[in-house]
């Protein structure tokens, strides 16, 4: 038989409660701004921060780079192609 005929003897299930999942966010927002206001997080931190990610940090080492080269200094950019080294892991990256 097709899964789709068992359809009704599923039940939903939560493995963290409502008040749980609200008490983590509290959790997460009071440590993440007292990172914040004590400095151990820098502006250039681009990973795990609300509002930056992989582009704000692309675009950020572009705006840098080209403001160098916009001031005839010399500039060096090696760029590293670890797909490969990924796709062998034995954790799966791929």
């Amino acid at each position: 038989m097709c899964r789709e005929d068992y359809k009704g003897n599923y039940k939903l299930v939560s493995l963290t409660s409502v008040p749980g999942k609200v008490m983590e966010q509290l959790i997460l927002e009071t440590i993440a701004r007292h990172m914040k206001d004590k400095k151990f997080i820098r502006n250039s931190q681009h990973g795990f921060t609300t509002g930056k990610a992989c582009l704000t940090n692309l675009t950020t080492f572009y705006d840098e780079r080209t403001g160098l080269v916009d001031q005839r200094r010399a500039v060096d950019v090696v760029y590293f192609d670890i797909s490969k080294v990924l796709a062998l892991s034995p954790i799966g990256f791929s």
